[in-house]
């Protein structure tokens, strides 16, 4: 997988799609990722980027040792695996989440 995530509504149509590194994490997630690596609790924009980055690269090394060999993998929002949905701020109005 390359870490491109599509979000699509119940009714299955694309609302949003997008580069994994740029989801909407957690604020929380950051300052975490932040101080673990920098020891910084108020991220700059770059301590802030560099931890966007890690946390979405971390997903998509779980996913790609999870799903090997698949190019892509769909879940509903109701299925998908925590190590994500505790990272991310997911829409209400997502149903779907196709990554590949």
């Amino acid at each position: 997988m390359k870490g491109i995530v599509t979000f699509l509504d119940k009714g299955r149509v694309k609302i949003d799609e997008r580069s994994i590194i740029e989801l909407d994490f957690k604020e929380e997630c950051i300052i975490e990722e932040s101080i673990k690596l920098f020891r910084d609790s108020d991220p700059c924009i770059i301590h802030r980027t560099f931890c966007a980055n890690k946390i979405g690269m971390d997903i998509l090394d779980e996913l790609n040792r999870q799903y090997q060999g698949q190019k892509e993998v769909c879940f509903t929002a109701e299925e998908l695996p925590d190590y994500i949905v505790d990272k991310i701020n997911l829409p209400s109005t997502v149903g779907y989440i196709i990554i590949r």
